[in-house]
């Protein structure tokens, strides 16, 4: 028995493959190791993994997960794993891979994941061949979740958002500035809660300053992630995430104006990525 496993920042998808073909899915939060600690991860698994199933079952894992480039991020990971599934043979791979093994299989051409926070990549078809560093929901992520959720709530706090839209913001959220802050400064998870606000933003898509929030996103995250790759006009541009697939025609309008031809949106690159492995992979 096999596992394959993609996690975000929010989220992690688990995919455990059957020897006779049969597909058992759970999910646990993201396990992102700028975020999480060791025994976290231990306890996010123990906490969401199928009663029905033993972990001594499990001969492999692939896990492939945001923030796991460096070998101390990966071996973060690799600890709680390893604690709870003792006798699996454990690998450790970028989530950046991972969408582009999903998006690509063995082509080339730039990916992008857009959901809570944002990451880049060219692949050559077997291998992430440079990347564009994001820099993380502080210092960069633009076009991401928490990116447009910063925004929103800056633009709230600082009376910059239309009255009707702010009358929308305050039924929905409060307008209690500590509440804010507290969740922004002081909670566990503050990409998250930011990332949260995505759900208002899309709901209120039609409403001019909303949109253009999106769109000038957008237009960032073209501007400081994909023409700084050498020559980013000779390859198409394949997108992952709940953000890239939810805000998708806004997406391909501010591609269109950076010179990038958006090939494919999906929003969950995990089935993409089990057909790889089927392929590819031998399981």
């Amino acid at each position: 028995m096999r596992i394959i496993a993609d996690s975000g920042s929010t989220k992690t998808n688990w995919h455990v493959l059957h020897t006779d073909g049969k597909i058992q899915t759970f999910q646990s939060k993201g396990l992102n190791p700028y975020i999480v600690r060791v025994g976290e991860v231990y306890k996010e698994i123990k906490n969401n993994f199928p009663d029905d199933l033993s972990a001594l079952q499990v001969n492999e894992l692939y896990f492939y997960g945001a923030g796991c480039s460096g070998s101390v991020q990966k071996e973060c990971i690799f600890s709680g794993l390893e604690r709870f599934f003792p006798a699996t043979i454990i690998h450790i791979f970028h989530d950046l891979l991972g969408a582009a093994r999903s998006l690509w299989g063995q082509q080339h051409g730039l990916i992008a994941i857009l959901g809570t926070g944002a990451s880049t990549a060219l692949y050559d078809g077997n291998k992430v061949s440079e990347q564009v560093p994001s820099l993380g929901y502080i210092l960069g992520d633009e076009g991401s979740g928490a990116y447009l959720g910063k925004r929103l709530l800056k633009s709230f706090l600082q009376n910059d958002m239309p009255v009707t839209v702010a009358k929308k913001f305050t039924k929905v959220y409060g307008a209690n500035l500590s509440y804010f802050l507290q969740y922004v400064y002081k909670d566990e998870y503050p990409n998250r809660y930011l990332g949260g606000f995505s759900v208002f933003i899309k709901e209120n898509l039609d409403n001019p300053f909303i949109y253009n929030l999106v769109r000038s996103s957008f237009d960032e995250f073209f501007k400081q992630q994909i023409v700084k790759y050498q020559h980013f006009s000779h390859y198409d541009l394949r997108c992952a995430g709940s953000v890239a697939y939810h805000f998708k025609d806004i997406l391909i309008r501010a591609a269109d104006d950076a010179g990038v031809y958006v090939d494919k949106v999906i929003q969950d690159p995990l089935p993409g990525l089990i057909e790889h492995h089927n392929k590819y992979i031998e399981l």
